[in-house]
C-alpha cells in the first residue's frame, strides 16, 4: 500500500500522524488556599502542578513549541530534563516528536517518554489533550513510584505549553 501525502508540499502520511479522537476527561483541581475541600469529600490529591511554561507562536517552526516552553519551565524551576522521571509529549507527527526530543537532549527511545503510547498510538482528543497528558503522567508516576513528570504539547501556529507535576 502506498500512502502518499495529502498535499504535494507535505512530507507526512497517515503512517506517522496522529488520528483525531473524541474523548472526555475530568480533572479535579483544588487550590492551596482551600485544601479542606478535597478532604471533606474523602478525596486525596495525587499530584501537584509545580509550574507551567508557555511559548508564544513560533510560526516558522510549527510543532517545535514544546522545546522553548519546556526550557522556560525548567529555567523557572531550576531543573534539567534529566530531573523528570516521566515525559508525556503529545506529538502531532512522529518527526515532530523526534525533533522535540532531540532538541531537549532526550534519547528517542527513552523508556520514560510516552510509556503508555502517545498521540499517534492513542489518538489526539481535541479539546482535552492537556487533561489526558496530565492525568496519564500522574497515573504513570503512581504506577512507577516516581516523583516528577513533564507534560508538554504543541498547540496551533507554533505555540507550546509545558507543565511540571509532582506526586504527593
Amino acid at each position: 500500500m502506498n500512502l502518499s501525502p495529502s498535499r504535494l508540499s507535505e512530507r507526512f502520511t497517515a503512517r506517522d500522524s496522529r488520528s483525531l479522537r473524541t474523548a472526555r476527561a475530568l480533572a479535579r483541581v483544588r487550590t492551596t488556599e482551600r485544601p479542606d475541600i478535597v478532604h471533606v469529600h474523602g478525596l486525596r490529591s495525587a499530584a501537584l502542578a509545580t509550574a507551567a511554561g508557555i511559548r508564544r507562536p513560533f510560526v516558522t517552526l510549527h510543532g517545535i513549541g514544546p522545546v522553548p516552553s519546556t526550557r522556560k519551565l525548567m529555567e523557572r524551576l531550576g531543573l534539567k530534563i534529566t530531573d523528570f522521571d516521566l515525559i508525556e509529549l503529545n506529538e502531532a507527527f512522529a518527526s515532530q516528536g523526534i525533533a522535540c526530543l532531540r532538541q531537549l537532549g532526550v534519547p528517542e527511545d527513552s523508556e520514560r517518554v510516552n510509556p503508555h503510547g502517545g498521540a499517534i498510538a492513542l489518538g489526539h482528543p481535541l479539546g482535552m489533550s492537556g487533561a489526558r497528558l496530565t492525568l496519564t503522567a500522574v497515573h504513570g508516576l503512581e504506577k512507577r513510584n516516581r516523583k516528577r513528570a513533564l507534560a508538554t504539547m504543541c498547540v496551533g501556529v507554533g505555540q507550546g505549553v509545558s507543565l511540571a507535576v509532582e506526586r504527593v
